[in-house]
């Protein structure tokens, strides 16, 4: 089913994105619900090592040096690209302040936004990926 881990993100997108049926929607919906009410713990995206250490050397002569954490937090926006090939996609951050995919593609997030509450809203943004 799609909503485990989003299927390691729905199958690698590639445009072949099969429609969920209403109930694997309302069931993305019920689990995003739970991730941001805090009551569900997801597993953070995947972010390839190879991205990290490509910021960590490209910037590493940088006076001052960034932090680990804007790597990280450069490294999570370019796996958003890597992973989903320009494909949008719905995300928080879970307690660790690691990045969690709620939704991918157009129907799975206006099914989220159409699911959710304008104070849910606040708690997750919807990105590009072609950047």
């Amino acid at each position: 089913m799609v909503l485990n881990a989003l299927d390691h993100y729905v199958h690698d997108i590639r445009d072949t994105q099969t429609p969920l049926s209403a109930s694997e929607l309302e069931s993305l919906i019920q689990r995003a619900k739970q991730i941001l009410a805090g009551e569900l713990e997801a597993e953070p995206m995947e972010i390839p090592a190879h991205i990290p250490e490509f910021y960590r050397n490209d910037l590493a002569d940088k006076v001052p040096p960034p932090t680990e954490a804007a790597i990280q937090y450069q490294a999570e926006f370019s796996a958003l690209g890597y992973h989903f090939k320009g494909t949008p996609v719905a995300h928080t951050r879970n307690a660790k302040g690691q990045m969690v995919i709620l939704a991918v593609g157009s129907e799975q997030i206006y099914a989220l936004l159409k699911g959710t509450t304008p104070q849910e809203h606040t708690q997750f943004l919807v990105e590009a990926t072609d950047f």
